[in-house]
């Protein structure tokens, strides 16, 4: 699945500091399971979901 301009929960204030994580990737299960309503733009000063990074890592170059 594609890239997508990052987002995160708007309730990851809600969960201890290291659980919160932003998304950037549309296969990702976790960052699918957020809302539309109740996605935030931008990253929120998160580190990267390690599933969005897998799935980035792994996704074909459409340029080769």
């Amino acid at each position: 699945m594609p890239r997508i301009p990052a987002f995160y929960s708007a309730y990851e204030i809600s969960k201890p500091p290291s659980m919160r994580v932003y998304h950037t990737n549309d296969a990702c299960p976790l960052g699918r399971a957020i809302a539309e309503r109740e996605r935030v733009p931008g990253i929120g000063n998160h580190p990267l979901c390690r599933e969005c990074e897998r799935l980035n890592r792994t996704e074909p170059n459409p340029w080769i």
